[in-house]
């Protein structure tokens, strides 16, 4: 089990991540100064993790949980990450990093390895799923 300091250490930006979901639940860290440069330096970070390949499974973590949630600090005219794009990019991720052929043979063996794998195709996929069932019930059939 990984303490606080070791996720900090190991895995900066997911712990990012759980910073600005604390913050965006504390009204009165919601909006600051804190808030709004954490998040432009999440925002930064990921553009640029985006472009590598293959990226760690603590980063497509945090892809995954700014998609679903998008923890921004929800100012007027602030700019935002379109949770759609990042939930595809997540799933394009996935599949450079731990290909779904690969699990299919692997299905008898249950370690943590493929578990995790496992766990993350399926959110992957199910955070997708929602922003593009979204996308389809906004368009009018007219």
């Amino acid at each position: 089990n990984e303490t606080l300091t070791d996720l900090k250490q190991n895995h900066p930006l997911l712990f990012a991540m759980c910073l600005l979901a604390g913050i965006r639940a504390t009204a009165g860290l919601n909006r600051t100064n804190l808030h709004i440069t954490l998040h432009t330096l999440v925002k930064t970070h990921l553009g640029m993790k985006t472009l590598d390949t293959p990226i760690d499974i603590s980063t497509i973590h945090a892809m995954l949980i700014f998609s679903a949630w998008s923890f921004g600090p929800l100012v007027p005219g602030g700019r935002y990450i379109d949770s759609w794009l990042m939930s595809s990019t997540t799933i394009t991720h996935c599949m450079l990093s731990f290909p779904l052929s690969e699990l299919v043979s692997l299905v008898g063996l249950y370690d943590e390895t493929n578990r995790n794998m496992c766990r993350m195709w399926i959110q992957a996929s199910l955070v997708h799923l929602k922003y593009v069932l979204g996308k389809f019930t906004m368009v009018s059939p007219f």
